[in-house]
């Protein structure tokens, strides 16, 4: 077995050893874009056999770059491409001709590699060149989201490649589909989303760049930052001069909605108050105050803040279903917040309206709710003797869009959340706010989070 082959990479580099320098220079760039690059110069161990290494490589990467120069195509070049040719027959490796600076026109690529579309670096070694270069090797278009997203990017190397893209001209206001990937929405929102400080710093800094931007659900950056909890990036977008801090979401959600939704950060919320925002707003849909959602959510640090800052009234406010916080903290049974509670002398006595049955057909989602298994898979089978559940299973209800494996996940019925899961539930399926089932996991709930993970991680795999 050859050991070097642990190590995955994107592409193998084939050359002819006079073009040595050029190339490692085109491999360097490579790897600063965080591209995994198979060079024997750098991959092999002296006194190893190049010609088991390469044939590991063929056989095991995604790609073949074949650098052709002045000098032509080296003898040992022919072998190795004999080798990409069967790769490229039995599984569609794809195999990048890469022509260097002192190829003349007249020259013929060999008929294998004249069947391929190559990369032109007669002129130097240029963005454009290598941009198409790394486009061919992992299928994906350079953009401001594939560089803020690829761990393997330096942090230094991944803020010069953006600061090129920026002199190019890229619009650092693009829009990227956000139907799966709402919070993925824009440059910005994705530098905030895997918590990219010095990239979000570098693109405020830009002048056309539009803080204020709304993604379908009515979110801005400011919202997903204080919903994951980000204060340092909270800060940073405060301060810049065209925020509105005042946005809400298409449900009425303020940004201090969103930071009692999704963290225990204290720090959080005082920042946005101190900027103007009423943190004791409800949502225009369920009337959900910050307090009530922070209660809901378990973040108990924010929601003993809250009480001890609201008013007598902001504590008393009920939702749609005229519950308040009181009740909302009798249902924890958090003997500290309902102590807390009654020393701010709120009224015990409100209580919630009784919600009658709607006559509709819920029986999958009621049992997903109250957690009976048995029924779960009940009905499950029932449905599925019938033909095709994939519509029935992914139903989401009024008034907040939530599917049974949202609320499943919700409440914490792992057996539910997995039986919904391998059944085929739609487990990127989005309700009101644009929250998915493993959004709406409480943080305690570690192991349906961490399974709903891997299921993301799965599908998203096999979507490739």
């Amino acid at each position: 077995m050859y050991d070097e082959m642990v190590e995955e990479f994107d592409a193998f580099i084939s050359y002819n050893n006079n073009e040595r320098s050029l190339v490692i220079d085109v491999c360097g760039e490579l790897r600063r874009r965080g591209i995994r690059v198979w060079l024997d110069e750098w991959q092999l161990r002296p006194g190893s056999s190049w010609q088991d290494g390469i044939e590991n490589i063929i056989t095991n990467t995604n790609a073949a770059v074949v650098f052709v120069g002045e000098s032509g195509i080296a003898p040992w070049q022919d072998a190795a491409m004999r080798a990409c040719l069967s790769e490229f027959v039995e599984r569609r490796l794809q195999v990048i001709p890469v022509l260097l600076p002192g190829v003349s026109e007249e020259m013929e690529l060999p008929l294998f590699l004249g069947q391929h579309s190559w990369v032109d670096l007669r002129e130097g070694i240029s963005v454009e060149g290598l941009d198409r270069l790394q486009y061919g090797i992992t299928g994906e278009a350079v953009s401001f989201k594939s560089v803020i997203k690829k761990r393997t990017y330096n942090i230094n190397d991944a803020m010069s490649i953006i600061e090129v893209l920026i002199a190019n001209g890229k619009d650092i206001n693009e829009e990227y589909p956000d139907d799966e990937y709402p919070d993925e929405y824009t440059p910005l929102f994705v530098a905030v989303k895997y918590n990219k400080r010095d990239i979000v710093v570098l693109l405020l800094g830009q002048n056309n760049i539009d803080i204020n931007k709304r993604n379908r659900y009515g979110w801005t950056a400011l919202h997903l930052a204080a919903n994951a909890g980000y204060i340092d990036i909270v800060n940073l977008l405060l301060m810049h001069r065209e925020i509105d801090p005042t946005i809400t979401t298409n449900s009425g959600a303020t940004a201090a909605y969103e930071a009692a939704f999704g963290s225990d950060e204290i720090g959080i919320i005082i920042l946005l108050r101190n900027a103007g925002i009423d943190i004791f707003q409800n949502s225009t849909f369920d009337y959900f105050t910050p307090l009530m959602v922070a209660i809901w959510r378990e973040n108990f640090r924010v929601a003993e803040f809250l009480i001890e800052e609201a008013s007598i009234e902001h504590l008393n406010a009920t939702d749609s279903n005229r519950e308040t916080a009181f009740f909302k903290a009798v249902k924890q049974g958090n003997y500290d917040l309902v102590t807390q509670l009654l020393q701010r002398e709120v009224d015990p006595y409100r209580r919630p309206t009784n919600r009658a049955s709607q006559g509709r057909e819920i029986d999958l989602y009621e049992a997903a709710e109250k957690g009976y298994f048995d029924t779960v898979k009940r009905l499950i089978a029932e449905r599925k003797s019938k033909g095709s559940i994939n519509e029935w299973i992914n139903t989401s209800l009024p008034p907040y869009s939530r599917t049974a494996l949202s609320i499943a996940a919700e409440r914490g019925h792992y057996e539910i959340v997995k039986e919904l899961v391998e059944s085929g539930a739609d487990i990127f399926a989005r309700n009101n706010h644009g929250r998915t089932p493993r959004e709406m996991t409480l943080r305690r709930n570690r192991h349906i989070i961490s399974y709903l993970e891997e299921a993301e991680s799965d599908r998203n795999k096999r979507s490739i």
